[in-house]
Formats: C-alpha cells, sequence, structure tokens
C-alpha cells in the first residue's frame, strides 16, 4: 500500500522546486496535490513557497492567482504568509496591490505581529515609490510615512532606497515639511549622502509648491552634478508659477 503524504512532504517537495526557480514544476506539483488520493488542504506554509517563488522569478500572474486561491480557500494568513504577499504586492508596481499592501500591514497591526525590516521596507516602497498621481488622493503618502515612523520606532536602519520611498512620498502628497524633515535627517541623523533620485524628490516638491528659490539653491549645493530631469522639473515649475527671475539663473547656468 502506498504510503500516504501529508502537508508538510507535499510543501517540502514544493519548496525545492520553488528553491531551483521551476515555476512549472511547481506549480504542476501544486495542482496535483490538491487532485491527490492524499485529501490533503494546502496550508499557509504551503501558500509561502508558492509566493516566495511567484516573487523572486518575478512571475506575478501567477502570484495574484496564488493570492486569490488563499482568499477563496480562506488558508489562514499568519505572520509568514502575510509578508510573503506584501513582499509580492510591492513589487507589483500599481495602485491596487500598493491598497491590498496597506490592508496587509493594518492586519499584522492588528493581530499585533511585527513585521521585519524587510516587510516594512516593502511596504514603504509600494505606497510610496509607484510615482503615481493617485497616491496623495488615496491617502498611501501618509501610510508610508507612518510605516517609515514605525520602522525608526523599531530602531531599523533606513537606508538610500528607504529614503526614496520617504521622499518621494513626501513629494506626490505634497508634503513640504516633512520633506524638509526627511531630506535633513538623511544626512545628518543617519549620514546618508543624497543620490540624484533624493535630489529629484526634493526640487519637484519644492518647485511644485511654489518655493523656486529654495529649489534653485539645492540645486546650486548638490554633492553630485544635477542632470537634464533635475533642470527640467525646476524650469517646469518656474513656467506653472511665472518665475522669470529663477528662469533667468537657471538658463544663465545652463548656458554657461
Amino acid at each position: 500500500m502506498p504510503m500516504r503524504r501529508d502537508v508538510v512532504c507535499w510543501t517540502s517537495i514544493i519548496n525545492g522546486y520553488g528553491r531551483e526557480g521551476n515555476l512549472v514544476e511547481m506549480l504542476g506539483l501544486f495542482r496535483e496535490m490538491l487532485a491527490s488520493a492524499d485529501e490533503v488542504e494546502p496550508n499557509s506554509a504551503t501558500m509561502v513557497c508558492l509566493l516566495s517563488a511567484c516573487s523572486t522569478l518575478s512571475n506575478f500572474e501567477v502570484g495574484r492567482w496564488v493570492s486569490v486561491f488563499v482568499d477563496v480557500n480562506a488558508i489562514p494568513v499568519n505572520e509568514y504568509l502575510c509578508t510573503a504577499l506584501i513582499d509580492l504586492y510591492s513589487k507589483c508596481g500599481d495602485m491596487e496591490t500598493a491598497q491590498k499592501v496597506i490592508k496587509l500591514y493594518r492586519r499584522m497591526q492588528a493581530k499585533f505581529l511585527k513585521p521585519d525590516e524587510i516587510t516594512m521596507v516593502n511596504v514603504l516602497s509600494a505606497c510610496a515609490g509607484l510615482g503615481a498621481v493617485g497616491l496623495a488622493n488615496n491617502g498611501l503618502g501618509r501610510d508610508s510615512l507612518a510605516v517609515f515612523k514605525q520602522m525608526e520606532r523599531a530602531d531599523a536602519q533606513p537606508n538610500i532606497i528607504t529614503f526614496i520611498g520617504v521622499l518621494s512620498a513626501c513629494n506626490r502628497s505634497g508634503f513640504v515639511q516633512e520633506g524638509r524633515m526627511h531630506f535633513s535627517n538623511m544626512i545628518h541623523k543617519y549620514k546618508l549622502s543624497p543620490q540624484i533620485e533624493h535630489y529629484a524628490c526634493m526640487v519637484d516638491l519644492l518647485g511644485r509648491v511654489g518655493h523656486l528659490e529654495e529649489a534653485y539653491a539645492l540645486v546650486q549645493n548638490m554633492i553630485v552634478p544635477p542632470d537634464s530631469i533635475i533642470w527640467g522639473s525646476l524650469l517646469r515649475a518656474c513656467q506653472i508659477h511665472r518665475n522669470l527671475e529663477v528662469t533667468d539663473k537657471v538658463g544663465e547656468v545652463l548656458m554657461a
């Protein structure tokens, strides 16, 4: 009589295929598990293996199918499954999945589960790094800054990528004071050197609200050479706010 395989056995083999990057075999085995005479139901660990493989291999279509399977079959969402879902959604790069990330993050908080540093960075990236106009309207900018505050309270060390997310959130949501504060903290508190992306966020933020002299001064004091995107952002802001004085200054620099 053949030995019955339990969920641990099935999950271990599925995980093996996932680690090898063999998504086709992994999904085939998962379907075999569902149809097998063993009558084994997948659990949270099984879903984590599937989602992790989809995330690593950037197969978001299959990853979304797995997430739907979790919902439809009421798979218990524990800390590890929640983290795997956040990791997948944070890489999809659209507003709908960003909102799902926030929902999952709040779900973890409601269950008093403590997200790890990587999970919080993923949440932050999903909320702030999308560059979508709808961020401010959907309230995700404020959510992403709240995640960053929790990171600081947990003594998680933010890095250059983290601050791109933070400053993007400030920029898209029009949070000028917060943007100034976080840009300053990045330099003075965390001893990180601003990159072109951080400057671009700040110049765009200041330009949007009409602080053109401040934006121009920031560009003049950049520790990396400003690129065409930064100059273009500043000039567009000058046109919108009809500031001929700063426009002339920028023109003189570009013509020099």
